[in-house]
């Protein structure tokens, strides 16, 4: 393919995806994070220069209940 005809990726194209049901494991909480993970994501920011997408769904947001009244964005089991 001539190189005219390649387009660059773009630096935010890292994306990553998780269960509404495990992201706490992944992500831990405010007071206890999860320092493998924040290691991880803060590596592909340096490397891209730009975060990584995140998108919390899958089927797992198939029996999610929205809350209007609840103050966070995900409530974290006891």
């Amino acid at each position: 393919m001539p190189t005219a005809d390649v387009k660059p990726i773009s630096r935010d194209f890292a994306a990553f995806a998780f269960e509404e049901r495990s992201f706490y494991y992944y992500f831990g909480t405010p007071n206890n994070p999860n320092a493998f993970s924040k290691n991880l994501l803060n590596a592909i920011t340096s490397k891209t220069n730009a975060a990584p997408n995140i998108r919390v769904g899958g089927s797992s947001l198939d029996d999610a209940q929205y809350d209007p009244s609840q103050p966070d964005p995900i409530k974290i089991p006891p």
